[in-house]
This record gives structure tokens, sequence and C-alpha cells, in this order.
């Protein structure tokens, strides 16, 4: 958020301003995921342990305030819309074949608002994934990576009847750590461990690499 960094300690969220200066420490926890500000920047969610499994958390920047959004499973990656109440996470099964699902839940927490979605055909999901609002809040950038397959990016539109939309496939080795939107919404911009590389991915992309900037 402007003027303001959200940043994770070992046993805690700090606050720090942008221009410098030491860290105020939000709330005492272990995240276990990255941390996301709310669309009006009262709040920032993050998952954290709730019991057996890592919960869904939110906590009040005014006061440090955390509550536990309840879900009915396991919590990852969670991000706000920057344009509706709405926050999005990764859901592993906790049980059977190993999967994982997105998840959309109302900030609220009300469950009127909890829609899970019909996954797209690819092996177990979106497991060790990551994801990102585009700044119109109308679609997330998704990546599945699964252990010794391609990884690949995904274009959700929650609205739509076909929500999913495969942007990329990579080939086998690369590994993404990050994505983000450019403003316009025309480009992701992801990060390869593997190379060190920031590449630019147009979104009519389908299976080739994309180009690369060092």
């Amino acid at each position: 958020f402007p003027g303001i960094l959200a940043s994770l300690d070992t046993d805690a969220a700090d606050l720090s301003a942008a221009a410098g200066g030491s860290p105020r420490k939000l709330v005492d926890a272990q995240p276990v995921s990255n941390l996301s500000w709310s669309r009006n920047a009262t709040d920032i969610v993050y998952a954290a342990g709730a019991g057996t499994w890592p919960g869904l958390w939110s906590v009040s920047v005014a006061d440090g305030k955390a509550r536990q959004i309840t879900t009915p499973g396991i919590v990852g990656e969670p991000v706000w819309s920057p344009t509706r109440d709405m926050i999005a996470y990764l859901e592993p099964a906790m049980t059977g074949p190993s999967f994982t699902g997105l998840s959309l839940i109302a900030a609220d927490g009300n469950p009127l608002w909890a829609k899970a979605l019909k996954a797209p055909n690819i092996s177990s999901g979106f497991t060790n994934g990551t994801t990102a609002w585009s700044f119109d809040g109308r679609r997330l950038a998704v990546t599945s990576q699964n252990t010794n397959a391609a990884t690949s990016i995904w274009l959700i539109d929650p609205d739509a009847a076909d929500p999913f939309k495969r942007l990329i496939e990579l080939p086998i080795g690369p590994r993404i750590r990050g994505i983000t939107w450019t403003n316009d919404g025309a480009i992701i911009v992801g990060q390869q461990d593997s190379t060190s590389d920031i590449v630019l991915m147009d979104q009519g992309a389908t299976a080739a690499p994309p180009t690369s900037a060092r």
C-alpha cells in the first residue's frame, strides 16, 4: 500500500514507513503465507496457525486486533480483491489425493459468499501456487507448480461461466515465485527462480516461453 510496507518477521507481522525508520509490530503471529492489504487499507489478511491446519486471519492496521475468518478447510496464499470485499485463497485437500483448489469468501466470513471454483483439468490443481488479483479486481492470476511437472499460469474470472483460461505453460524446470499485474491489466509479471529472470507475459500467450529481461 502506498507509503506503508507490511513485512513478515519470524513470529510477527510488521509495518514500516516506505521512507524508512524502525518497523512497528502489528501482530504476534507466525504467518505461513504472503500479507495482503484490504481494498481500503484498514486490514491485512494472511494465513497462520488455526489448530491443526493454517487458517485465514485478518488484522486491523489501527489497533493490531486479529480475528479468524472461518473457512471449511486449509488456507494458503490469501489475496484480498482490490475492488471488492472478497478474499481468494488456495485450499489444499485435507483427505484423498493431493489436490489444491481455489476458493473465494467474503471478507466478513459470510458463508453465503463462499464459493469453491471447479479447478481446471490439471494434475494436483494449483499445488505450490501463487495468486494475484488484477488491479480492477475482475480476474486472478494463479500458478500451478506440481513437483516434476511443467509450471502453468492461469487466468481466472470468478464471474464467468467458464472461469479458467491457461495463459502459458513453461518447460519443466522453471518455477515462478511471484506474480503481479500491470496497471492496465494487459501483462502479468513473473519471476522464474531457476534463472532469476523477470518475465513479461502478454495475455495472448499460449504455450511459448515468454521473453525475459534481466
